[in-house]
C-alpha cells in the first residue's frame, strides 16, 4: 500500500508541468554532467598518463563543491533561484563548448584544464544549490517530499547512466565530440528552466 501511495504521489507530481518540464531537463543535465567529469578524467590521461595529475584534476573538480556550496546555498536563499540556475546551467555549457573548441583546435594542454576543471567546480556547486533550492518552489507543499526523494534518485541513476554515456561516446567519437554533446545537454536544461516559474519565491530553510 505504502509502496502504491507513493508511486501515485510521483505520477500527481510528474503531472505538474512545472516539475515536468524541471525534471526532463535536469534528468538530461545530470547525465551531461557526469558524462563531462569522465571526459575530463579521460583527457588528463590522454594528456599526460600521470597518476598524480588524475588526482590533481579529481581535487580540482571536487574541492570547490565541499568548500563553496554551503556558502551557495546561502546565496541561493537571498537572490533568485530560478535566475540563478539558469546562469550556472548556461556556464557549465559555455564551458563544455569550450573544452570542445580547445580540443578542436588542439590548444589544451594540462594546466588550462586545471584551471577550467576549477572552475567548473566553481560553477556546479553554485548550479547544485540553485537547483536543490528552487524544487520546493515549484511544486506544492504537500509533494515536497517526494520531489527532493525522486530529485535524489534521478541524480543517483545519472551518476550511473553518465560514465555509460561518456564511454560510449569517446569510444566511438572521441574526446571533443564528448564535451560537445554535454553542452547540448545543458542548453536543454536552460531550455527547460524557460519553461517555469516559481510558485513561491520565500526561502524555504529556516
Amino acid at each position: 500500500m505504502a509502496g502504491s501511495a507513493y508511486f501515485e504521489s510521483v505520477s500527481q507530481l510528474c503531472r505538474q508541468p512545472n516539475f515536468a518540464w524541471y525534471l526532463s531537463g535536469e534528468t538530461i543535465a545530470l547525465i551531461g554532467i557526469w558524462a563531462q567529469k569522465i571526459a575530463i578524467g579521460w583527457l588528463t590521461w590522454e594528456l599526460t598518463k600521470s597518476n598524480f595529475w588524475l588526482g590533481a584534476i579529481a581535487f580540482a573538480d571536487l574541492f570547490p563543491t565541499v568548500v563553496i556550496t554551503p556558502f551557495a546555498g546561502v546565496i541561493a536563499d537571498r537572490v533568485n533561484r530560478l535566475n540563478m540556475a539558469r546562469l550556472c546551467q548556461t556556464l557549465s555549457g559555455l564551458h563544455a563548448f569550450l573544452m570542445a573548441g580547445l580540443l578542436y583546435f588542439d590548444l589544451i594542454d594540462i594546466w588550462a584544464l586545471l584551471v577550467l576543471t576549477v572552475i567548473l567546480g566553481v560553477v556546479l556547486a553554485f548550479a547544485t544549490a540553485a537547483r536543490l533550492a528552487m524544487v520546493p518552489n515549484l511544486i506544492e507543499v504537500q509533494y515536497v517530499p517526494t520531489a527532493i526523494g525522486l530529485n535524489s534518485s534521478i541524480y543517483n541513476m545519472a551518476r550511473v547512466i553518465g560514465p555509460m554515456v561518456a564511454a560510449a561516446m569517446i569510444s566511438l567519437f572521441g574526446i571533443g565530440a564528448t564535451f560537445l554533446v554535454t553542452g547540448f545537454t545543458y542548453v536543454v536544461f536552460v531550455f527547460c528552466m524557460f519553461r517555469i516559474r516559481l510558485l513561491r519565491t520565500e526561502s524555504t530553510r529556516r
